[in-house]
């Protein structure tokens, strides 16, 4: 044998020490990868129920939103209903506007005065009805 035969011989087992730790490498790389992975998993695992739960809690906080803007529209209807009847009950009890002369001929006549007193009436006895109404329809509404 030549001397470069042995050279390339030297080489080649060179080269196969190379390969056989490059494969040991190789090896303890995958043992620790495996360990890192299942050292990761209960982490991932973690972030997983984490965003579960976030989803759980974004919508009920939309069922929550709904229904308290539906208990706001409903609480909106009730007050302006009642603001309607307060004003139909204002402009019911409130007398017509009238001249000064004619308040003043209404006043000194003892007919105008038992028509006032008669119109009153009428005005009371449909407001007391009105009450009566109300108070019927507030009782159902609270049961």
């Amino acid at each position: 044998m030549q001397t470069w035969d042995w050279v390339f011989l030297a080489l080649l087992v060179v080269d196969g020490v190379a390969l056989g730790v490059m494969g040991v490498v190789a090896l303890a790389m995958l043992r620790r990868g495996k360990a890192l992975a299942g050292t990761a998993k209960p982490a991932i695992q973690h972030a997983r129920t984490i965003a579960g739960h976030g989803k759980q809690l974004a919508a009920h906080a939309a069922r929550a939103g709904k229904e308290v803007l539906q208990r706001c529209r409903e609480v909106t209807a009730l007050v302006q209903k009642r603001v309607e009847t307060t004003r139909h009950l204002v402009r019911e009890l409130r007398p017509a506007v009238r001249d000064a002369g004619e308040v003043l001929a209404l006043a000194k006549t003892p007919r105008a005065g038992l028509a006032r007193g008669r119109e009153w009436a009428g005005r009371l006895g449909r407001l007391r009805r009105a009450a009566s109404t109300a108070s019927s329809r507030t009782a159902g509404e609270t049961e």
